[in-house]
């Protein structure tokens, strides 16, 4: 995966220790493995013993690439999971302080109407990091409060400690986790957008994307929501 990143090689995250939410699988694999093949050391988070596998795997696949892989199994939902996430990177990659933070992890959203949508649904969908259109004003609504999210802790984060804080917008990502509520009619819609670049986007051009973020070049880029959609937007 990395062999076909066409970000320069003089983008290096040497050093430096990142923690990857979701990162045992699709984007947040490809993101993990981006990193790592700069020079990070990459804490794989995840939540499922089914994923434990997979999460095994790309911790193989990053000590091949020369850096060390942390496993941290875990249920983001609770309000304890920071610390022990936290605690554990520290412990298992023997580092003094982590760098890098990529809040991958996400749930599939409720594809129906606001009306026929719980509470519970709303809770679940407020962890969500891609924009929806028909039948999504929940999602819409916490992209929206992500958002506002990424410009606060922006300025508070960068006064306090020096801190950048930034969202990527996704548009449609060819991964092994499509939501089953998608219709064909749906995808159709979105590649026939006159903005869209008509096909899906890659793993690999998210983790880019990642990777730059999180490297110095990005330094004066804070507190914004940088498209990786191809073009594609959502009405």
């Amino acid at each position: 995966m990395s062999s076909q990143s066409a970000l320069p090689n003089s983008i290096s995250l040497a050093g430096k220790t990142a923690i990857v939410t979701g990162g045992s699988r699709g984007i947040g694999a490809g993101i993990a493995l981006e990193l790592a093949s700069r020079g990070a050391n990459v804490a794989l988070v995840y939540h499922s013993e089914s994923s434990t596998a997979k999460a095994e795997k790309v911790a193989a696949q990053i000590a091949e690439l020369g850096r060390k892989a942390a496993l941290i199994r875990v249920d983001l939902s609770s309000l304890e999971c920071g610390q022990q996430v936290i605690h554990q990177t520290l412990a298992q990659l023997k580092v003094p302080h982590i760098d890098i933070l990529v809040n991958n992890a996400a749930a599939d959203p409720p594809f129906r109407p606001l009306l026929e949508t719980d509470f519970g649904e709303f809770e679940r969908s407020s962890i969500l990091t891609r924009m929806g259109g028909s039948n999504l004003s929940i999602y819409t609504a916490t992209k929206s409060a992500l958002e506002g999210l990424t410009r606060h802790w922006a300025h508070e984060l960068a006064k306090t400690y020096k801190l950048t804080v930034n969202t990527i917008a996704l548009g449609e990502i060819a991964v092994d986790s499509t939501p089953q509520e998608v219709t064909d009619e749906f995808r159709d819609a979105q590649l026939d957008l006159p903005s869209a670049a008509r096909r899906f986007g890659t793993i690999e051009e998210v983790a880019q994307v990642a990777a730059f973020l999180a490297s110095a070049g990005s330094s004066w880029i804070n507190g914004g929501s940088i498209p990786a959609s191809g073009g594609s937007y959502y009405w």
